[in-house]
């Protein structure tokens, strides 16, 4: 079932990841009160409208609740229409969905999808009965003409239609809310994971098999606590791949306090052991399940860290094609070399010797420069090496002692 409503997968973080829209009276202490609870338990940041002291109108700070939430999950219920300021919020947030791409997801709770579309049903009798109050005293109390109620009347409909064919989740009456629950929570964790503000994944070339092969060793189905390191030279991609394993598993642990807790943690660039101690006096001390990922260009810095040599990853560089087709991103804004680039490309390539940094700074350099300039750049790299090169690398070579 496909939950998120939003066009875009690149998100700016915002305040909260769920904004709850629901009926008070129909499901604060039975579907919602459920819902928040595992919300909570799963370090998943809600904002919750309690629905008490509401004035006449949607307050600022709601309003900017609503705007500031990844997603909403809006609870249609037999009384959700009976309330203006529930359609109020439903308008808002259906905006926010075509303005600011947040995701929607419906819940239709004990009724029918097609009687919030329609406006029909008990649904639709309670709708029909709210707008039926809004007489002249009280449009005159509002400061609203008639016009104006009119207006305010279609946009209702209109979100309600707009909602309801969104795709959502249908509950039945049952003796338990929970598999409910656990559905939408599914969804959550899923849309979370995939509006991560990370848009650069056709440059991660020749990642997918590295991400596996750290997976294997991460066991995440294992219950136990375990540290897995990333060793290799400066530049050779080892915070790419662990920020790249981190978004694909983040999804299964929660963001909350790390005592007791089933955490996902990456330290990188490590040099000494101090600097993991300073968070976690003691792995053991995390809750079951968790994982660790540390990179460094020490290899002993990850056995201090009390990595077994099984669980340590060598980053070597890219060759062949993987290495080509990353210099082509950079240089040629594509998958592969422009026609008559060939040979320069295959030269540049070489001249790199697989490393991700230099593929990426050469494909910089070189972009959009002619065959002239290819030709008499690689000639004086051979003999001095890319600035931005030489800095990367310098840090590893400061990092050796003298015998290394």
């Amino acid at each position: 079932m496909a939950s998120s409503s939003s066009s875009s997968t690149t998100f700016a973080a915002r305040e909260h990841d769920v904004f709850l829209s629901f009926c008070g009276e129909d499901t604060r202490y039975t579907f919602i009160s459920t819902l928040h609870g595992v919300f909570k338990q799963r370090s998943i940041n809600v904002f919750v409208d309690d629905g008490l002291n509401r004035g006449e109108e949607i307050s600022p700070s709601l309003m900017n609740a609503i705007e500031e939430s990844t997603i909403s999950v809006i609870t249609f219920s037999n009384g959700y229409a009976s309330s203006r300021w529930c359609l109020d919020e439903l308008v808002n947030i259906m905006e926010c969905k075509e303005t600011h791409k947040q995701a929607v997801i419906p819940v239709f709770y004990h009724i029918d999808p097609t009687d919030v579309r329609n406006q029909t049903g008990t649904f639709g009798d309670g709708f029909a009965k709210l707008v039926e109050s809004f007489d002249e005293e009280k449009l005159e109390k509002l400061q609203m003409t008639e016009e104006q109620f009119k207006d305010k009347v279609e946009k209702w409909k209109k979100a309600l239609t707009s909602a309801a064919n969104l795709s959502g989740w249908t509950s039945k009456v049952e003796p338990s809310d929970y598999p409910l629950v656990m559905k939408v929570l599914e969804d959550i964790l899923n849309i979370l994971k995939f509006m991560s503000p990370s848009n650069s994944d056709k440059k991660l070339v020749g990642v997918e098999r590295i991400i596996r092969e750290i997976g294997s060793l991460l066991k995440i189905w294992r219950g136990n606590v375990i540290s897995v390191g990333i060793w290799g030279m400066s530049g050779i991609g080892k915070t790419t791949i662990a920020k790249s394993v981190f978004n694909k598993f983040r999804g299964r642990f929660t963001k909350g306090r790390l005592s007791h807790k089933r955490v996902f943690i990456v330290f990188d660039d490590v040099t000494t052991i101090e600097q993991v101690e300073s968070l976690i006096d003691d792995i053991e001390q995390l809750g079951s399940g968790s994982r660790i990922i540390i990179t460094t260009t020490n290899k002993q810095v990850l056995r201090n860290c009390g990595v077994d040599d099984i669980n340590i990853y060598e980053m070597k560089g890219l060759f062949g094609n993987d290495a080509l087709q990353l210099f082509s991103w950079y240089a040629f804004r594509q998958n592969r070399p422009n026609i008559d680039y060939d040979d320069l490309s295959n030269r540049v390539v070489k001249y790199t010797r697989g490393v991700p940094l230099a593929i990426k700074v050469l494909g910089c350099y070189f972009f959009g420069k002619s065959k002239q300039v290819w030709e008499s750049a690689l000639k004086k790299f051979e003999r001095i090496l890319h600035e931005d090169i030489y800095k990367v690398l310098k840090i590893s070579y400061d990092g050796l002692n003298d015998v290394e």
